[in-house]
C-alpha cells in the first residue's frame, strides 16, 4: 500500500517520502527522498503527550503557593527549577492551544469512516432486513472500530475535528450508533461537530457537486477568521473516498497559493469493502505524522500494490 501524490502545483520545496513499514509517501515523478520533518513541531508533539499524562494541569501547578512549597521543603534552588519547569510546561501547553487552533481536519462519513457500500451490498443478501444485523460482522466491525477511534484520536490531539457529510444527520447517526458504538461515544463525548451537507443545501439550488465546497468556505471563515484578517498561516487537511472533498481541497489550493494557508487532501478508495477500509486506516494511523506534519498543499490517495502473479 502506498500513498501517492497525484501532481499537485505546491510552493514548497520538492520534499518528502516517507517509508513505514510497506508503505510510502511521495510525489509523482520525484525521486524517493527521506522526508524534511519540522523538528520542532514533533518535539511539541511528544512533549504535549506528556502534559496530557501529568496528573494535574498546568493551571493546577500554577496554583501551588509559597506556603505549600515551604511546607513540601523546598528550597530556594529546588523552588527556581521548579518555577522554571513550571513555565516551560505553560508555554507547551500554550503551543499545542495554538497548534490545534490553526489546523481544521475534516473527515468524511460513508465509506472513510463507515463501510457504507460494503453493508448496502450485504444487506441485499438478507431478505427482510431493512439494515444488516452487526452482530453478523462483529469481528470486522471491533477492528474497525478500534483503528477508526486511533486515527480520530490523533487528530483531536493536533487539530479541531468535523465531521462532514452528504448524508443526512439522522442516518449518520443511526447508522453510527448501530454499527460504530465506540466511535458514536467518541463524538459525543468530545463534542465532536457534525455537519450534513445535504441538510444544509437540499432545498436549495445549489448541486450537490459543490456542498462540501462552500461547507468548507463556512468553516475556514468561522475558524480561521482571525488568521484571515492577519495572514497568519493555518492548516485544512480532508480525508474521504469522495470526488467532491477532492476538488473543494484543490479548489482551494489553487485559489490561495500565494497565501501561507495549506490545504491537503487524502483521497481514499471508493466503495471499499470493510477489511479494505480497515486497512487504509491501518496505513493512515502509522503515516498520520509524516502526512500531518507536510508544510506544503499536497493531493493524495491510497493505492493498494497489485501482487505479482505467480508463475
Amino acid at each position: 500500500m502506498s500513498f501517492i501524490f497525484p501532481g499537485l502545483e505546491t510552493r514548497s520545496p520538492a520534499t518528502s517520502s516517507v517509508h513505514v513499514s510497506g508503505t510510502s509517501l511521495r510525489r509523482l515523478g520525484e525521486q524517493t527522498n527521506e522526508t524534511e520533518v519540522d523538528t520542532a513541531t514533533k518535539v511539541v508533539l511528544r512533549k504535549s503527550r506528556s502534559v496530557e499524562r501529568s496528573p494535574t494541569s498546568a493551571t493546577d501547578r500554577t496554583g501551588l503557593t509559597d506556603a505549600y512549597q515551604e511546607e513540601a521543603g523546598f528550597n530556594d534552588s529546588a523552588r527556581v527549577e521548579h518555577n522554571s519547569l513550571q513555565q516551560e510546561l505553560n508555554e507547551l501547553v500554550q503551543t499545542n492551544f495554538h497548534s490545534v487552533a490553526s489546523n481544521l481536519v475534516i473527515f468524511d462519513y460513508d465509506d472513510t469512516i463507515l463501510p457504507t457500500f460494503s453493508l448496502a451490498c450485504s444487506q441485499r443478501h438478507v431478505l427482510g432486513n431493512q439494515l444488516i444485523d452487526p452482530e453478523m460482522i462483529r469481528d470486522e466491525l471491533d477492528q474497525l472500530n478500534q483503528v477508526v477511534l486511533l486515527n480520530l484520536n490523533n487528530v483531536i490531539k493536533v487539530a479541531t475535528l468535523v465531521i462532514v457529510t452528504n448524508a443526512s444527520s439522522e442516518w449518520l447517526t443511526q447508522s453510527c450508533e448501530r454499527y460504530l458504538p465506540n466511535v458514536a461515544a467518541f463524538f459525543a463525548e468530545h463534542n465532536i461537530r457534525i455537519i450534513s451537507a445535504r441538510d444544509r443545501f437540499e432545498n436549495s439550488l445549489l448541486a450537490q457537486m459543490h456542498w462540501k465546497y462552500f461547507i468548507f468556505i463556512d468553516l475556514i471563515e468561522e475558524l480561521f477568521i482571525e488568521h484571515l484578517k492577519h495572514g497568519e498561516a493555518f492548516t485544512v487537511c480532508s480525508i474521504g473516498d469522495g470526488a467532491e472533498e477532492r476538488e473543494a481541497c484543490l479548489k482551494l489550493a489553487s485559489i490561495f497559493k500565494d497565501q501561507k494557508w495549506v490545504f491537503k487532501n487524502l483521497k481514499l478508495l471508493t466503495q471499499p469493502t470493510i477489511s479494505y477500509l480497515i486497512q487504509q486506516h491501518v496505513l493512515l494511523s502509522k503515516s498520520f505524522e509524516g502526512f500531518f506534519d507536510l508544510k506544503t498543499s499536497a493531493d493524495l490517495c491510497i493505492l493498494f500494490d497489485k501482487k505479482k502473479p505467480e508463475n
